[in-house]
């Protein structure tokens, strides 16, 4: 399983050095120097760092998928037309939208012609039948793919997970009782944080308050501050975090997340290998490592899936990990509203790390729905 990582070390031609510049490391902690020279590639030439952060992790994921096709996985150069329509429909059925598959797909189709142009592949991606990757060029001189095909509109209605389907979902999750309260804690973090997937499975031990401070907290009637610092823009943010949410998550670390350590240093000492710890909150129990942001989306959409076949929710009662953020925006523009605050959508803006009020739009929909509640 590959890592997705920031670097503040990174000295590119022409800029000082670039703070939060990604990287992407093996399952060994090497770093995979052919998607490195890409994004450097792709930076130099004017790419904003934003946009170096959307493709890499599009790129992650691209590499994560190829892991998972077999024990010894699947190299760039074994990707053909068909795997490419496959792995398109695999993102939309973690729940994300049809448009966000196109735009990992087209970031995909880019770095395969960039690896043809570089020679790391041979005749894998071009024009004409001799290619595994078949693309077209337009009059204007545009790539095209199928997989990668834009669509007019999302057919899905964005419609917020109420917070009974969660509940459904959570009981869907893994079985054993340490896993699954692993994922439970996942999907609250999620929900009631408006976490992303990557900033979740980013999140560091050293970053939570103290136990005490916590206890202290809830006896209070108060909440507790967490720095993220890792985000979708890269810059860390301060923010409120329910007290009990802390106290759960230091039950966890001190029972579910110590026997995962636990096994994986019995492990190396059997093997006389090294095992360092990782600072993750959130550990796999096959690698010992920092849960994957694609693993845990998954997650998600296996339990409601199997929610879905037990007869306790329909496939229109979605719930996907994306959607736990849509629901906790939501929530808190609704509470907001009761409590009659002035400029809600400001306050949960900056709660939510959203770079404008159009990049809120599309977790409005519900905002005065009646039939919305916690």
């Amino acid at each position: 399983m590959a890592h997705f990582r920031r670097t503040d070390s990174a000295l590119v031609a022409g800029h000082e050095a670039v703070k939060g510049f990604p990287l992407i490391l093996s399952n060994s902690y090497r770093v995979h120097w052919i998607s490195l020279r890409f994004f450097l590639k792709v930076f130099s030439e004017g790419a904003t760092l934003s946009s170096v952060h959307t493709y890499a992790q599009h790129i992650f994921d691209l590499i994560n998928q190829l892991e998972h096709e077999s024990d010894d996985g699947m190299g760039f150069d074994q990707i053909y037309d068909e795997w490419l329509v496959s792995y398109r429909h695999e993102i939309i059925s973690r729940g994300n939208t049809e448009n966000y598959a196109s735009q990992v797909l087209r970031t995909c189709v880019t770095f395969l012609l960039w690896l043809e142009e570089e020679k790391y592949i041979h005749m894998v991606i071009g024009e004409g039948a001799l290619y595994k990757v078949r693309v077209r060029r337009t009059a204007k001189g545009n790539v095209t793919h199928p997989a990668a095909k834009s669509m007019n509109g999302d057919k899905r209605k964005s419609v917020a997970p109420r917070a009974e389907w969660i509940d459904i979902v959570k009981e869907y999750g893994p079985a054993d009782e340490g896993l699954s309260a692993r994922f439970e804690l996942m999907v609250d973090w999620g929900a009631v944080l408006q976490l992303r997937a990557h900033e979740i499975c980013a999140l560091k031990v050293p970053q939570l308050p103290e136990l005490k401070t916590a206890e202290n907290a809830i006896r209070d009637g108060r909440f507790v501050d967490i720095t993220l610092t890792v985000t979708k823009g890269g810059k860390s943010k301060t923010i409120p975090v329910s007290p009990l949410l802390i106290k759960n998550t230091w039950e966890f670390i001190y029972s579910a997340r110590q026997r995962i350590v636990n096994k994986f240093k019995r492990r190396a000492t059997k093997n006389r290998e090294g095992y360092v710890e990782p600072k993750q909150i959130f550990l796999s129990d096959k690698t010992g490592q920092a849960f994957s942001p694609v693993s845990l989306s998954n997650a998600v959409r296996s339990a409601f899936l199997k929610a879905v076949k037990d007869g306790r929710l329909t496939m229109d009662e979605r719930v996907w990990l994306h959607g736990l953020r849509h629901k906790g925006i939501l929530s808190a523009l609704k509470k907001l509203d009761a409590e009659g605050i002035d400029r809600p959508e400001a306050i949960v803006r900056q709660i939510s790390r959203h770079s404008s009020d159009d990049a809120m739009e599309p977790y409005l929909t519900d905002r005065f729905n009646r039939e919305f509640h916690e």
